[in-house]
């Protein structure tokens, strides 16, 4: 092979294994992106292929908080079979369950309390499941997690007690 040609199969093979030739597959940005979806035969194939069902993304939300947030169940129900951290914190140190009670999603808001879910977990405003669930309308989720031993949410709507006047005499 001359001087030349050996070059260019050279600069033919860089160009082929550089990160600018092609872009690389993430199984783990998929999966998340799935999961978000409810794409529930992609998530089987993308957990089979190899992805982490404990991947975080950029800010730090896993594949189960997207799925917990967007209400899909199924895909709830298998990243916990698979797994999956019920109690993972992205960055705002917000987990599944608060992400659920905030999209109103019962069902995952259940399953996930099944699994363990810490049921107290606040995020770093200070956030519950509970107070999302009171705070965006969801009575029988706030009800489900206080049934689950949840701690007070908001402030309890009540009448205040009137002040009784004293009589002049």
């Amino acid at each position: 092979m001359n001087p030349i040609r050996r070059s260019l199969v050279v600069l033919f093979a860089l160009l082929l294994v550089s990160p600018f030739a092609s872009a690389a597959r993430d199984l783990n940005v998929e999966l998340i992106d799935a999961a978000r979806q409810g794409r529930l035969a992609m998530v089987r194939s993308l957990l089979s292929e190899g992805a982490d069902v404990n991947a975080a993304n950029a800010n730090g939300k896993t594949p189960l908080m997207s799925a917990a947030y967007f209400g899909n169940e199924r895909v709830v129900q298998l990243f916990l079979s698979a797994g999956a951290d019920v109690n993972a914190k992205d960055k705002n140190e917000s987990t599944a369950l608060i992400a659920a009670a905030f999209g109103g999603n019962l069902s995952v808001v259940q399953a996930l309390l099944a699994e363990g879910a810490d049921v107290n977990a606040k995020s770093k405003t200070g956030v519950s499941a509970m107070q999302n669930a009171e705070i965006r309308g969801f009575p029988r989720i706030a009800q489900v997690l206080s049934d689950a031993g949840a701690e007070g949410g908001g402030k309890k709507k009540g009448k205040k007690k009137k002040k009784k006047k004293k009589k002049k005499k």
